[in-house]
């Protein structure tokens, strides 16, 4: 059976408040004072008189949802999903779907202000609606069944959403069938919750599905008569069981039926995914933005670049493609292999592969020529900054989808000899919090 994720969430208080608006946080949450006392409102937008709930109290900020809107703003908007506020996608649905993106570009403005960045792009949008490819479904008990939904960390919730816009119609038969599987032929007992599911991931990719169940142990029954459920639905199915153990240890990949791999073609490049690759939710989005990255490397006539970037090789094909020498560096054997392997596939060279960490790789290597680095967040990498100026390269693109992240990283390059160039946000997950954001800088200091 399942394994319930997470405890039930309990909130620590119901203060009610009326408080004014003034500005959005890094979470877009509004934010309003009383005193010295700060408040931080989801679902509440600037210019806002709302009455407030308060849900808990940490590091003397207090955190409330918006109980009701006495003045609304005029960016303000009825969501139109009914799942609003509680399977913890669309956090944004209340605002305009405009003025949602400006204010994912004012946060990234606001985050490089400081840095003396006056001009950032608006940010990018490929479409609002059947965007999102990945989903990952956690299970719980509800009236001694089964049901699988949608994790929201912050409640610590399950959902169950029948469908979602984010992900178009597949969503909807897929997870209508995970969820009668789950109940009919059942892979434990419902009753007790003694079994072996932990979660779920599944992607959709151009009509096919690709699904890997994650459980403790390698026993988990009827998965035939899943694969034939969706078999029957989908034009492709790839299903996967993953055996982790709870407390950690080996964890290893079973390939229960169907094809092994998805294809996909991305700027010319064919790409596979498999379980749990390092591959974008919003293909759209993300093409935009490789393609904007081989452009870089293009027009500024990079002749050698290091692609330190967790993902399946692509950004390094691309930078091959465009002519330039590439130095792969990937933090997994496993993730080394599949980028070797996306390369072979596609007939491209000069791409050589490097396995470990950034912070210790990165300052052995020298650079040759005009040289360009492409690096994402430092949150894993405690001398992000050491490591990219004692490198040293001409050119730095910069990928994070932590906004907190932007102006630790960026400080000390432009401290010490950078300056940036330009800075563009993309909204891969619509309606979200959710920003990514490509800032490439430039050696002003020889």
């Amino acid at each position: 059976m399942v394994r319930i994720s997470g405890s039930v969430y309990k909130p620590k208080e119901q203060k009610h408040i009326i408080l004014d608006i003034c500005k959005l946080d890094d979470n877009l949450r509004g934010v309003a004072y009383v005193g010295a006392k700060r408040y931080a409102v989801s679902g509440a937008l600037p210019r806002e008189k709302v009455l407030a709930v308060v849900k808990k109290t940490e590091n003397n900020v207090s955190y409330a949802d918006v109980k009701s809107v006495l003045e609304a703003a005029p960016e303000r908007a009825e969501p139109f999903c009914r799942y609003y506020g509680k399977c913890g996608y669309c956090r944004l649905m209340h605002a305009d779907y405009a003025a949602g993106l400006k204010q994912k570009t004012d946060l990234v403005r606001k985050k490089l202000w400081s840095l003396g960045v006056r001009s950032v792009e608006e940010c990018v949008s490929m479409g609002k609606t059947a965007c999102k490819n990945r989903a990952v479904i956690a299970f719980k008990r509800k009236d001694g069944a089964v049901e699988a939904g949608v994790f929201d960390p912050e409640t610590q919730k399950v959902t169950n959403i029948k469908g979602c816009h984010l992900f178009g119609g597949w969503y909807a038969e897929f997870i209508k069938i995970l969820n009668e599987w789950a109940n009919e032929y059942g892979p434990g007992d419902a009753k007790s919750l003694k079994g072996v599911l932990s979660f779920a991931e599944a992607r959709y990719i151009d009509g096919a599905l690709l699904l890997t169940l994650v459980s403790p142990s390698p026993s988990v029954k009827n998965l035939e008569e899943l694969y034939n459920s969706l078999a029957g639905r989908f034009r492709a199915v790839s299903l996967w069981l993953c055996v982790k153990s709870d407390s950690g240890g080996d964890t290893s990949l079973i390939h229960i039926a169907g094809q092994k791999r998805l294809q996909i073609s991305m700027l010319g490049v064919r790409c596979e995914i498999g379980p749990f690759y390092l591959f974008a939710e919003n293909e759209k989005t993300a093409e935009a933005m490789y393609k904007k990255l081989a452009d870089i490397i293009k027009e500024t006539g990079a002749e050698y670049v290091v692609e330190a970037y967790p993902d399946i090789g692509l950004a390094a094909a691309l930078f091959a493609k465009a002519g330039a020498k590439v130095v792969s560096v990937k933090p997994t054997p496993d993730s080394e292999r599949r980028a070797k392997k996306l390369c072979n596939k596609n007939e491209i060279t000069g791409v050589e592969y490097l396995c470990g960490s950034v912070g210790e790789i990165l300052p052995a290597l020298t650079p040759r020529g005009k040289t360009a680095l492409l690096i994402s967040s430092s949150k894993q990498e405690g001398n992000f900054g050491q490591a990219v100026l004692k490198f040293s390269p001409d050119i730095i693109l910069y990928l994070s989808s932590d906004i907190s992240r932007l102006t630790d990283d960026l400080l000390p390059l432009c401290d010490n000899g950078y300056s940036v160039v330009s800075a563009t946000p993309y909204d891969s997950i619509p309606y979200s919090c959710n920003v990514e954001t490509l800032v490439c800088l430039a050696k002003t200091i020889k």
